[in-house]
């Protein structure tokens, strides 16, 4: 008999050599490396959710029964049952049950227990062999894009010229966070800010609707939450999992990622804020319409709920929920994982992110905070693409320190367009806040609270250079509206942000340099 060691690696070389396996039946084909996601050495997941796009026009394809039992046929020829069942003594016969149709078109399936790597390819290359499987990958799941910092005992000393130089503006919120500085990457001079001050004598982002794909909002007297309960749950981690409202929950206790960042609360703040209400701190698109979803749960989102997010925020159907009324211009994604494969169209998220596109729609998302090429498996700190910031066609933000230097976390490579301020999140925050960006949060520790005044917190990483972006690529649309001019095409928008970007010289690629929203703006309306 087969040893369960043999198995694990005879079963990974075939996945990865793609050898030819017993066919599902008839005329069945070998297939190619662009028809399955391989699970990497890298990732430490095991998998019970499989995604399977197959052929339009084909019988199995939108027929859940079909779909089970092709995939149940794969787990049986593939002989992972055998060995799953085999190799753990209370293991029952691994089963396939159907889960739901994606937004994109492809299924989702379940098996009865988690699989490893060798498992997981071996019962992938099975699936791929049917010649109406145009891809078949696991439903992994994306992080968010939060960076462990360290902290620094040094202190820098010459904060006092680049605040005593700040000019005057038509515009001047008095929202407290920003008329103390806090909010330094809004206004201060040069390459230490993303000069939004500027932009705002020109647009407000009104007419615009944004939508941010993140863990949701909590309450905060300064967030803009008017239109949260346009959003939805697409959580599938969550007993709230299809129903109405973005809101974030927060974190279950007892599990090892300690309390809630509040993540989407911040990265939807730094957007829209309410601004010039005397209290919290300023967004940038403050006059835009911001729905919040609730994507991401405590410890991450699967590949499948941000492509079901992304399809239904730029307009498509997806089964279970009511359509957007009036889709997203630009979304916003602060998360991403490393992929072994680039982002490619058979890939639920790169197919959902072209569709997006198709429709006219902007995409940013966060490069990443480990300090990685992302793109480039040439590079030494290569540990895979990143997605869905390396997809083609999505805006990647990288972050700067005030200085113009690369934040010491922030991912780099050819597929990063711009870096934004964000802060190196070096030394105590409130004697070298400008090391940090200032954002909305709540006071919960797990749960969030009903706080009556704005709780403000420190934070650093690419999830809030992002959203600065985001807000520019609003007031960009909201300029353009209001000036009468056509809808701009996301490429357009991707050329204008980095053509009006201020030029750096970072230690790694960044893009074409640190965003000038207010040059981004003026060329907007002047092409």
């Amino acid at each position: 008999m087969k040893s369960f060691s043999t198995f694990r690696y005879t079963a990974l070389m075939a996945a990865m050599l793609l050898i030819m396996p017993a066919t599902h039946a008839t005329g069945m084909q070998q297939p190619t490396i662009s028809k399955m996601s391989a699970v990497g050495s890298q990732e430490t997941d095991a998998y019970d959710k499989f995604i399977v796009s197959y052929r339009e026009g084909s019988g199995i394809r939108n027929n859940p029964t079909e779909v089970v039992k092709d995939v149940q046929f794969a787990i049986t020829t593939s002989g992972v049952d055998r060995v799953t069942s085999s190799s753990k003594a209370d293991a029952q016969p691994l089963t396939v049950i159907y889960k739901r149709k994606l937004g994109v078109g492809a299924e989702l399936v379940q098996t009865s227990h988690k699989l490893d790597m060798a498992e997981a390819n071996a019962l992938m290359q099975k699936i791929a062999t049917n010649p109406d499987v145009v891809y078949v990958e696991p439903d992994r799941k994306l992080r968010i894009d939060e960076v462990s910092l360290p902290t620094f005992p040094s202190f820098r000393a010459d904060l006092g010229s680049k605040a005593s130089s700040i000019a005057p503006l038509v515009f001047n919120p008095d929202d407290p966070y920003y008329q103390n500085d806090r909010q330094w990457n809004f206004r201060w001079p040069g390459i230490s800010s993303a000069n939004i001050d500027h932009a705002w004598d020109l647009a407000d982002g009104t007419g615009v609707t944004v939508v941010v794909i993140d863990t949701g909002m909590a309450p905060n007297p300064d967030s803009n939450d008017d239109f949260v309960c346009e959003g939805y749950n697409f959580s599938k981690d969550d007993a709230d999992y299809g129903k109405r409202c973005g809101w974030d929950p927060g974190h279950p206790r007892g599990t090892s990622f300690g309390p809630s960042s509040w993540h989407g609360t911040k990265v939807a703040g730094i957007i829209n804020a309410r601004t010039n209400n005397g209290m919290g701190l300023a967004g940038v698109a403050y006059g835009a319409k911001l729905i919040p979803l609730r994507t991401a749960a405590y410890d991450g989102a699967y590949d499948s709920d941000i492509s079901d997010s992304i399809e239904w925020a730029s307009g498509g159907h997806v089964d279970g929920f009511d359509d957007i009324e009036r889709p997203a211009q630009v979304i916003n994604i602060s998360i991403g994982s490393y992929f072994t494969n680039p982002c490619a169209t058979p890939n639920v998220i790169g197919l959902a992110v072209q569709r997006a596109i198709a429709r006219n729609v902007v995409l940013v998302a966060s490069a990443g905070n480990e300090s990685r090429n992302s793109s480039d498996p040439n590079d030494p700190t290569f540990r895979g693409y990143h997605l869905p910031s390396t997809c083609p066609g999505v805006i990647a933000v990288a972050a700067t320190d005030y200085s113009g230097n690369r934040a010491v976390y922030s991912n780099y490579g050819a597929a990063v367009a711009l870096a934004v301020p964000a802060g190196d999140g070096i030394g105590n925050p409130e004697q070298m806040y400008y090391e940090w960006s200032w954002m909305l949060s709540n006071s919960g520790e797990y749960e969030p609270v009903q706080d009556t005044v704005p709780k403000i917190a420190p934070d650093a990483g690419t999830s809030y250079a992002a959203p600065l972006v985001t807000g520019t690529v609003a007031l960009m649309i909201s300029a353009r509206q209001r000036e009468g001019l056509p809808s701009a095409t996301p490429a357009q928008i991707r050329d204008w942000l980095t053509s009006s970007t201020d030029p750096i010289t970072p230690d790694k690629p960044i893009g074409s340099g640190v965003l000038d929203a207010h040059k981004a703006v003026v060329t907007a309306i002047t092409k």
